[in-house]
């Protein structure tokens, strides 16, 4: 057997893990990482979630930068960082000094000052700081202008469609009673954008307005210098002593049913069976061939299908022609989702298709995220059932980034609860969003997938569609290949189909998460570590003698390889109620009668 590294296991590939330093400014915590900030809190609140540096080509691709030159002098309570960075790719080249420095009052203060190497368009170069949603969602706020002029305002609760605030100099909250912190802006005009829209858990203030001219260019030599600075006013409290163990607390009522999972259409396996997959995703293109052949293959495969249409030039002819192979195969549609052609396609399709021989909804929805959907909000009443999909990578990559975008999944689904009323919400498909991604094979998959998972459980989602079922973006690897970590998550979950998810308190989510299940007297939680590092998990609610079974980076190989020899075992009995994760790991608990 080929032995895989702890980092392929974890991370899908090999590589140095990113340089994290936790740092200390007076009253404040933070951690620098890879020539930037995150997590700056004041005791267990979040006062900005990141601050970091910017450079994205003409589509708005980030360009990869490269840290060098790092310097940390850190004392108790201040610290004192300088770096230079390098942002290279293609006709784009950029370098700029990084200082940032952490006083004992609580000042934190980040300056990037850089130049253009080579003349080159981008959509935008500069500095971001991110504003953490659970801190700041319908709260009050000020804000200064670029002219001077102060505003009250407020944080949306729900996801703005646009802009909540611009032309910024400063915004200002209070952080704890009686304590504000102001994050001030120099060096351009800044503006704000409801990052949720692209699932990210915040607000992001940003440099050069959107309605500026973009891509634009800068010029070699052309200097950019722009600094944010974090600033407290009145007492801060003392320090609270730590928030202990992360703990998930498991309710006894049921919080909603399971809603109906299933996966893209991708390439089939023997071991699909197993997911017991509640329906197929399919996408057809009406206007080009083929599409016949790929609806009557996807029937074969699965009991319900959902089906993605995108219409061609004539939308009436093309449905008609779909219409008449329908009445033919008769497949197991549910859902009708018209992505194309605006208002007369649909139209069209809740015509032709509303009667058929099996009756299916027929709705629309976004394929390019939820912020598509949010920005054209249609009518209320006019869909009988809607659907976008959802990624975590739209703006940043890191792992990190990754799990603290799964809150921004239960966002989307309340906000579109407010403008869409009880209309079903199909979710998906939700991928990793950038394929291939080694990461899909990794045990960061299946962990990130439990977290999702809770998400479309306790935001009643009608159904969720995931992945592909084999492939480079799927559950596991084609021809009967190995059958990747999330494999497992799925079918531990397809186990408890037409069953309910309980309530499940979850403390620490960037930490740790994850997922309780009920059918008839069996109960099942699955706990899974968000993070490169052991975690310690105190487990409540676990009713009588339990199992468990823990999926890491000591016996994933065996699961990928042997998944039905591994899946065969029943795991150990829990002792206590302290549970350890390695990183990254996934563990499965179950209780009742039939445990």
């Amino acid at each position: 057997m080929v032995r895989l590294s702890a980092n392929v296991l974890r991370y899908g590939k090999e590589g140095p893990l990113p340089q994290r330093r936790e740092l200390r400014a007076g009253p404040l915590s933070l951690v620098y990482e890879e020539g930037s900030i995150r997590y700056v809190r004041l005791g267990g609140r979040e006062v900005v979630r990141r601050i970091y540096a910017a450079v994205r080509d003409p589509a708005w691709g980030t360009v990869p930068h490269r840290v060098c030159d790092l310097r940390i002098a850190e004392e108790p309570d201040s610290f004192c960082i300088g770096f230079t960075c390098e942002d290279v790719e293609g006709a784009i080249a950029f370098a700029w000094r990084g200082a940032i420095t952490g006083e004992r009052d609580g000042t934190v203060t980040f300056t990037m000052d850089g130049r253009a190497r080579s003349a080159f368009r981008t959509s935008r170069t500069g500095l971001c700081v991110l504003h953490p949603i659970a801190e700041c969602a319908g709260r009050p706020c000020s804000v200064e202008h670029t002219d001077g002029t102060v505003e009250d305002g407020r944080f949306p609760l729900l996801i703005s469609p646009h802009q909540p605030f611009m032309d910024l100099r400063a915004v200002s909250h209070e952080v704890a009673p009686g304590v504000r912190a102001e994050v001030r802006f120099d060096g351009d005009t800044f503006e704000m954008e409801d990052q949720r829209n692209w699932t990210d858990a915040s607000y992001k203030t940003y440099s050069r307005p959107l309605a500026l001219p973009r891509p634009y260019e800068l010029r070699a030599g052309e200097r950019v210098r722009q600094t944010v600075r974090i600033a407290l006013s009145g007492t801060p409290p003392s320090p609270a002593a730590g928030s202990g163990a992360p703990t998930l607390t498991i309710g006894a009522k049921a919080l909603a049913p399971l809603p109906r999972i299933g996966f893209g259409a991708g390439r089939q396996s023997a071991r699909t069976e197993a997911l017991r997959p509640g329906h197929l995703r399919l996408q057809l293109r009406l206007g080009e061939p083929g599409w016949d052949a790929a609806l009557q293959g996807a029937s074969e495969r699965a009991c319900l299908l959902e089906v993605a249409l995108l219409p061609g030039r004539d939308a009436e002819a093309e449905l008609r022609t779909l219409r008449t192979e329908l009445d033919e195969t008769q497949p197991n549609v549910v859902a009708w989702f018209v992505l194309a052609g605006g208002p007369p396609a649909l139209t069209a399709a809740r015509r032709i298709l509303g009667d058929c021989a099996r009756p299916a909804l027929v709705g629309g929805g976004s394929a390019g995220g939820f912020v598509e959907l949010n920005r054209n909000r249609p009518e209320r009443g006019t869909l009988d059932v809607v659907t976008y999909d959802l990624n975590p990578q739209v703006h940043q990559f890191d792992n990190a980034s990754m799990v603290e975008a799964l809150d921004g999944q239960a966002w989307t689904i309340r906000t579109a609860r407010q403008f869409l009323g009880d209309v079903p919400l199909a979710v998906g498909p939700v991928t990793l969003g950038r394929a291939p991604d080694a990461r899909q094979a990794s045990l960061f998959c299946a962990a990130w997938t439990v977290g999702s998972l809770r998400r479309m459980c306790e935001s009643r989602a009608w159904s969720a569609t995931y992945y592909e079922t084999a492939g480079p973006g799927g559950l596991m690897a084609p021809d009967d290949g190995p059958a990747y970590p999330v494999y497992h998550v799925f079918t531990d979950v397809a186990e408890f189909a037409g069953g309910e998810a309980l309530a499940l308190g979850v403390s620490h989510p960037l930490l740790v998460d994850g997922l309780a299940l009920r059918r008839g007297v069996r109960t099942r939680a699955l706990l899974a570590n968000m993070t490169n590092e052991p975690q310690a998990v105190t487990l409540s609610g676990v009713r009588g003698r339990a199992l468990i079974r823990t999926m890491d980076e000591t016996n994933a190989e065996r699961a990928m390889l042997e998944p039905e020899g591994f899946r065969a075992g029943v795991g150990r009995p829990l002792a206590g109620d302290l549970v350890e994760l390695p990183p990254y790991a996934v563990a499965r608990v179950d209780w009742g009668e039939e445990a």
